[in-house]
C-alpha cells in the first residue's frame, strides 16, 4: 500500500535512500538462499529528541498500512545529545532505563524481545552535534541495544526534512486523507531544537519528497530549521541578553536560565527580540503555495500552552493576548492565576515565541484561522514515529 518512491533532489535524502538499501541488502546476506525472513510483528521506534527520549511501540495488522499503537514509555535519563562529552555512555544512560521499563511492559503483555525491532531515531539536538560526536552516541546506542537482546534496526540521526514528512505522513494517515480524491492536510511541527513545515502539491524539485500511497502520489515539500525550536530559541534569546522582557516579574529564581532580578515581562519587546532569532530562516519559504491552504500544528510545546492556558486547539492566535494580559502580573499572583507546574515558568515566553514564530510577518504570518492545533487526531496522539514505522514496514 505505501511503496515510498522516494526521489529526492537534497544530498541528505539520498544519502538516507543509500543507508536503507544497504540495511536491506545486509538482511538478504543474513539470510539463507531463497528465503526471505519473515519481519518481526512489532517495531519498536525510539524518538531520541533534544529534550528527551521517548519510546513508542507498534503493531501492524494484516491490511497492508494499518498500524496500532500497543504501548509507550518515556525515557527518565538525559537526552542522548546531552551526552556528547561522554557519548560512550550515552546508550546506558538515556535509552537503557527505558529498555528496562519496556522488558517489564512487555512481559506483562506476553510479548517476546525476539518479536520485537527496535529503532532508534535521532532529531534536532543530535543534529547540532559534530559528526564524530553523534557516530560514537550512534554507537553506544547499538551496544545498548545488543547488551538488552533487542535486535537493532535503524539507529541514526534522521534529517529534518525527513522528520517533516514522517509527521505529514502520520497525520494524513490518521485523518484518512490520502486517498483518491482527498486533499491531504498540511503541518506545522514544533520540537525542541528545531521546527519542520510539510505540505503536499509542491512542484518536483530540491527538498520535495514524491511518494506513493493508497494508489496516489504525493510530492511533499518538506522544509526543518534547526535552532528555531522552542528550547533551541529561548537559549538564543537568552543568550542575546534580552529575554527578560519575556518573564513575569518575580519568576522563580532557580531557573537556569533567567533569575527573577532581571525578569519583568513586556510582551512587544519580547516579541521584537524573538523576531531577531527567528531572522531571516523563512525568507526563502514559497508563500505563494502555503497562503492559500489550512495548516495543523503539531508537537508539545504548542499543545502543552494551549492547555496551560485552557484555550482550546483552535484557537492558537489568541495566547499572545492572554500572555499580554497575565504575564504583566507578579510571578506569585500569576501563578495564582494560571496554576504553577515545572512548566509554567516557560508559559509567557513559550507563548510570545510561538505567536511570533506562527502569526508575525517575520514567521509564517498566518492569518488567525489558517492554523489549528492538533494534540490528537482519530483519539490518537500524533506522532512522526508512526509515520517512520509504516515508512520501515512498507517501503
Amino acid at each position: 500500500m505505501l511503496q515510498g518512491l522516494y526521489k529526492q533532489a537534497s544530498f541528505a535524502q539520498q544519502e538516507l535512500i543509500l543507508r536503507r538499501l544497504v540495511t536491506l541488502l545486509g538482511l538478504v546476506l543474513a539470510t539463507s538462499p531463497g528465503f526471505a525472513k519473515e519481519p518481526a510483528p512489532f517495531f519498536g521506534v525510539i524518538d531520541a529528541g533534544s529534550s528527551g527520549s521517548r519510546l513508542h511501540v507498534y503493531k501492524f495488522g494484516a491490511d497492508a498500512g494499518s498500524i496500532e499503537d500497543v504501548l509507550e514509555v518515556a525515557s527518565a535519563g538525559a537526552p542522548l545529545a546531552s551526552h556528547m562529552d561522554q557519548p560512550a555512555a550515552a546508550g546506558e544512560r538515556s535509552i537503557g532505563p527505558m529498555l528496562r521499563m519496556l522488558d517489564r511492559e512487555l512481559s506483562q503483555r506476553g510479548i517476546s524481545k525476539a518479536d520485537v525491532t527496535m529503532h532508534v531515531l535521532a532529531t534536532g539536538g543530535m543534529r547540532l552535534l559534530a559528526t564524530p560526536a553523534a557516530q560514537a552516541i550512534e554507537a553506544s546506542v547499538l551496544r545498548t541495544l545488543g547488551e538488552g537482546g533487542y535486535q537493532a534496526g535503524r539507529i541514526e540521526t534522521i534529517s529534518g526534512e525527513m522528520e517533516g514528512f514522517y509527521a505529514w505522513l502520520d497525520v494524513n494517515v490518521l485523518l484518512g486523507k490520502l486517498r483518491p480524491g482527498q486533499a491531504p492536510a498540511s503541518i506545522v511541527e514544533i520540537g525542541g531544537a528545531s521546527m519542520q513545515v510539510a505540505y503536499a502539491g509542491a512542484p518536483a524539485g530540491p527538498g520535495v519528497v514524491t511518494a506513493s500511497f493508497g494508489g496516489a502520489t504525493y510530492s511533499v515539500r518538506s522544509v526543518s530549521f534547526l535552532g528555531l525550536g522552542i528550547d533551541q530559541a529561548r537559549k538564543t534569546l537568552m543568550d542575546s541578553g534580552e529575554g527578560g522582557a519575556c518573564y513575569p516579574t518575580g519568576v522563580v529564581s532557580a531557573m537556569p536560565e533567567v533569575s527573577g532580578a532581571r525578569a519583568a515581562f513586556d510582551a512587544d519587546r519580547c516579541a521584537k527580540a524573538f523576531t531577531k532569532v527567528i531572522g531571516d530562516a523563512m525568507r526563502a519559504l514559497p508563500r505563494d503555495e502555503m497562503n492559500a491552504q489550512p495548516f495543523i500544528g503539531l508537537g508539545r510545546p504548542l499543545t502543552g500552552v494551549l492547555t496551560d492556558w485552557r484555550l482550546p486547539q483552535d484557537r492558537p492566535a489568541a495566547m499572545k493576548q492572554l500572555a499580554r494580559e497575565k504575564c504583566v502580573l507578579p510571578w506569585a499572583a500569576f501563578t495564582s492565576t494560571v496554576g504553577n507546574t515545572p512548566f509554567t515558568p516557560y508559559l509567557c515566553v513559550n507563548s510570545i515565541y510561538l505567536a511570533t514564530l506562527l502569526f508575525h510577518a517575520a514567521g509564517f504570518g498566518f492569518a488567525e484561522n489558517q492554523l489549528v492545533a492538533a494534540d490528537r487526531i482519530a483519539g490518537r496522539r500524533p506522532s512522526w514515529t508512526r509515520g517512520a514505522a509504516l515508512m520501515l514496514r512498507y517501503p
